[in-house]
């Protein structure tokens, strides 16, 4: 009996697997979309009856779809050079990382999903290319966050950050993280280096050349491609906050949208707290701008459900459905 349940486990676990992931990612993000207080909340928000509201809604969607659809396009050329993909394959496993990774701190697991729809034997080198992609879109965050810090300063010196006036403090590591991240992003051989010389990542060593063999310029198309995602999300965020008619300018609403976004990245969480988390850090940095605190965690649950769990649901179709390869 015990050898016939082993049995089936090895020759059945990658359908085990994808049905667990199916079943729990779904159940997870049911809950969090269908029965959590703000989500209620948001549906009953009358001003949603508005044409231009609406309109403002359709394109924070398209916006969407454009956003992992960059994300697609930088992982198939990260793939590419060892895994010819299709873009609807690179964007079918963008999805189903976005739903493996809904259990994971931060997302992290995003790879995860990802590294299923290459071969098997490619699936080492699928990691280390999404962790690159990762990282180029960790970078362009990290550099926007540091100019949003030092926006605010400029020009709205009068807050919370200037009045203890422990500016210095903060600008100072910021923009020396910011080069340092950056620098190494550059210098991203280093990496392969370090695990050459690593006993226990040497066995990584023959997929690590691959860290290598990405040239100067196509670590920077990565990130031009992530910065651009990065406009993506600010706009979106802007829409949002037009549609739940928050009293802040332009200029205020970037500024708060880029911090939000760099302070939500470096706080360790999971996504079963992650909504809250954001509503919370988006609350705190717009509302040097404005009082309008339920609106302002409004937007940034609805930014949140539209960008990574209806993404997650499509993604838990992809996983239900796909024949990983072995």
């Amino acid at each position: 009996m015990k050898n016939n349940i082993l049995f089936f486990f090895k020759t059945h676990y990658f359908t085990i697997i994808k049905w667990l992931i199916f079943i729990g990612s779904l159940l997870f993000i049911i809950n969090k979309i269908f029965f959590q207080q703000e989500f209620k909340q948001i549906l009953n928000y009358s001003k949603f009856s508005n044409i231009n509201n609406i309109l403002y809604l359709l394109m924070v969607l398209i916006l969407m779809t454009i956003n992992w659809g960059i994300e697609s396009f930088k992982w198939k050329l990260a793939v590419n050079k060892f895994n010819q993909i299709t873009f609807f394959k690179s964007y079918s496993a963008i999805l189903s990382g976005i739903a493996v990774s809904i259990f994971m701190p931060n997302r992290t697991g995003e790879f995860v999903g990802r590294i299923f729809f290459l071969k098997s034997e490619n699936r080492v080198k699928g990691t280390i290319a999404s962790i690159i992609t990762s990282y180029s879109q960790l970078i362009a965050t990290i550099i926007f966050g540091s100019i949003g810090i030092l926006l605010l300063y400029i020009f709205y010196p009068v807050n919370v950050l200037t009045q203890n006036k422990i500016n210095w403090l903060i600008n100072i590591p910021v923009f020396v993280v910011a080069t340092i991240s950056t620098l190494l992003y550059f210098k991203i051989k280093w990496f392969s280096y370090f695990i050459e010389n690593w006993k226990f990542l040497k066995k990584y060593s023959d997929s690590a050349k691959l860290l290598n063999s990405y040239k100067l310029k196509e670590l920077f198309v990565f990130l031009v491609l992530s910065i651009i995602r990065y406009f993506v999300f600010l706009l979106q965020f802007y829409l949002l906050i037009k549609v739940f008619n928050i009293d802040i300018s332009f200029l205020q609403s970037i500024i708060a949208s880029i911090i939000t976004f760099y302070v939500s990245t470096i706080i360790p969480t999971f996504a079963i707290a992650e909504i809250g988390v954001r509503g919370t850090v988006a609350s705190i940095f717009f509302g040097f701008f404005s009082n309008m605190q339920t609106e302002i965690i409004f937007a940034s649950t609805l930014l949140w459900i539209i960008n990574i769990g209806i993404p997650a649901i499509i993604g838990n179709i992809f996983v239900a459905k796909y024949k990983f390869q072995k």
